[in-house]
This record gives C-alpha cells, structure tokens and sequence, in this order.
C-alpha cells in the first residue's frame, strides 16, 4: 500500500454487523453523545491513562473532531458494540452469470474478507492473472511502528486496489474503494484485538489514522 492513512456507510455487498457489546468503563457512548460535541467526547477519551503516550495523543490532537475516530475509542472502551465484517454476495442469476463477473465477485469475496481468507485464496487462487503483490503497509508520518501490526490487513487491501480497477467501471469505482477501506480499517481493529488490553485503545486510534490516509489518499491508485 503505497499510502496509508472508516466507520462508511456501506452500500450493496458490505455490511459492518453488530456484535456483543461490554460494560462500558466509565460514561456509555449513548450518555456522552447525548451531552457533548464529537470533540468535547474525544477530549474526554484523551484523559485515559491508555492513551497518554506520544503517538495517541497526536491523532487525538490531529482527528479531534473526527466521528470516525469517536467510534473507534467508543467500541475500544466497550462503549458501542464492535463490528465484525459480513460478506453479502451480489445475486446474479446462474443464466447471465459470465466468466467476467464471476471473476469480478471472486475479487470482492477475498478484498472484502480477513486476512485469513484472503491467504487461504493466494495460496490456492480460482483464477489465474488476478494481482496478488502488496508492498506492505506504508504508515502515515509517526506511526510506523504499526507496520507490523496491520500488516495483514494491508495485504487484503493491497489486493482490492490492485484488483477492483481493472475488472470495474469508472463509475462504480467510489463504492468500491469505499468498501475496500472499510474492510481495512474493520480488519485493523481486529488485529487491534490481540493485543493486550492496555494497548487496544491506542491501536484502534491509529487504525483511525490508516484509514483516514487512505479516504485523503487512496484514490489516487485507482487511475
């Protein structure tokens, strides 16, 4: 991923689907959206002794009026639910199904997917000729120590940039990189997940970063 930088609204194939949610740790999402600003709630998140090192709190600083970056210290700390990806498949019916769009909705099953799908394909791809490369993650300025971390969530990535524009429209290209970074940034958060609980809320800020790179960005690898 040459540049790297969520929580979209998705439409057609993608959907980001509710899971189980925890006792918040101290005010719940819905009391604090209810009585203050995007930014006054970040403000409140800055003070937690999880994100008092460097790195957070420049995003804190730098995305502080950003919903985006709300709801990803929200769901850190418990207090919305998480999300987890679900895959819903065009219907196309079987008698105009073409050798085209079943390789196009191939793409999209594996660059929508988790790391672990998307590497169970590369190493028993269904087509032939499709781009497999990625060139890593490259991280906003500041945060690179997180390479390593999202890594396998910039593969999936990779593969949907590489991909999604040679076998689609100009047209559709907007909703289709939309999905594809939010893929990114559901699958970073999940990366996020193993680590201890300590450095989740932080991890899930700089998901926040990624992915804002890649809204500012991305689009220019798509022609």
């Amino acid at each position: 991923m040459k540049q790297i930088a969520s929580g979209l609204l998705l439409t057609g194939t993608l959907t980001l689907v509710a899971c189980g949610q925890t006792s918040p740790a101290q005010h719940s999402g819905a009391e604090l959206a209810g009585e203050l600003t995007v930014g006054a709630q970040i403000a409140e998140y800055a003070k937690r002794p999880e994100l008092q090192d460097a790195t957070s709190q420049h995003i804190l600083r730098e995305q502080a009026t950003d919903p985006i970056l709300l709801l990803s210290l929200q769901q850190a700390y418990g207090d919305q639910p998480k999300s987890e990806l679900g895959i819903e498949t065009a219907a196309i019916p079987s008698h105009t199904l073409t050798a085209q769009n079943a390789r196009l909705n191939y793409v999209k099953r594996v660059a929508w997917n988790s790391p672990s799908a998307y590497r169970a394909e590369r190493a028993r791809p269904s087509y032939a000729g499709l781009d497999w490369s990625n060139d890593g993650c490259s991280a906003p300025v500041n945060y690179l120590g997180y390479n390593d971390v999202f890594h396998a969530a910039c593969e999936v990535h990779d593969f949907g940039y590489r991909n999604l524009p040679r076998l689609t429209p100009r047209s559709e290209w907007d909703g289709l990189r939309g999905a594809t970074d939010a893929v990114f940034l559901a699958n970073m958060k999940v990366l996020c997940d193993g680590l201890s609980a300590w450095r989740t809320p932080g991890c899930y800020a700089v998901a926040s970063a990624y992915f804002a790179a890649v809204r500012a960005r991305g689009g220019n690898y798509w022609g």
